[in-house]
């Protein structure tokens, strides 16, 4: 069996050893139910109109039995400085190359990072790069072309937590506003089109947890597990439907772990 997931860097995040990441235990526990080989193809995916014609390009080349969709808050809720600016800055690019002369081991240069990172949103500005709104329509036109393909199964991760690079109670608050919007938003089109939605309640209370990297952006190993064990319960019920054996409620919803 195939799965194709369109998630993010957090798939890909090196400080997470690949046999602890979600996709890994989520395959592996759909290997054990199944008796079947499991094979994970991991891309990541960033909003734009062309993203319909890719990933219909992908489930074309790579013929996947499941597709997960991960709507990502980083899309929508994470207020930041322009990649321009973020890339061109040149105390950035000097403390970067000093790091690295250094030989500052990864975790301190992350924080390092997140700290130079902050420093620019408070001298520069930002914003966030996609209104919910428009996550929501991508979102569908995504959903419905995947289901053009009667072979395929998707499911869909909703935003978790309000990501935020400077935590104030006004950052968190519109943060965690703009997340439920999308949040509600998809599960309502989940719902329509009979997909299997997982979906957190409590953004606040996720962020509360800190299940974060060095880097403070992607999800440590303990987040992993639980996201693994969320994924493996929605792929189990979708492999037995698919094998006739049980059947997904419409718009079934999995509530995330706290």
């Amino acid at each position: 069996m195939i799965v194709l997931r369109l998630t993010s860097s957090v798939d890909t995040f090196p400080e997470i050893p690949e046999e602890e990441r979600s996709f890994r235990i989520s395959a592996r526990a759909l290997e054990e139910a199944s008796g079947e080989p499991v094979e994970t193809i991991v891309r990541t995916v960033w909003p734009s109109e062309a993203l319909p014609d890719i990933i219909e390009n992908w489930i074309e080349r790579y013929r996947p039995d499941f597709v997960l969709f991960w709507v990502n808050p980083h899309w929508f809720t994470r207020i930041d400085v322009p990649l321009p600016t973020r890339s061109n800055n040149r105390a950035l690019r000097v403390a970067g190359r000093l790091a690295k002369r250094a030989g500052i081991k990864k975790q301190l240069a992350a924080r390092a990072g997140r700290v130079r990172r902050r420093w620019l949103l408070w001298r520069l500005g930002g914003s966030e790069a996609f209104e919910p709104d428009a996550v929501v329509k991508l979102t569908e036109t995504c959903l419905r072309r995947i289901l053009r393909h009667e072979e395929v199964m998707p499911f869909v991760r909703g935003p978790m937590y309000p990501a935020v690079i400077v935590e104030t109670r006004s950052a968190i608050a519109r943060a965690e506003a703009r997340r439920l919007v999308v949040d509600r938003g998809v599960n309502k089109i989940c719902g329509e089109l009979r997909i299997p939605y997982m979906r957190s309640t409590d953004g606040l209370g996720y962020l509360k947890r800190r299940l974060w990297a060095s880097d403070g952006i992607h999800q440590n190993a303990v987040a992993h597990a639980e996201m693994g064990a969320d994924e493996a319960q929605i792929l189990i019920r979708a492999w037995r439907e698919s094998r006739g054996l049980t059947a997904i409620e419409a718009g079934a919803t999995a509530s995330l772990r706290r």
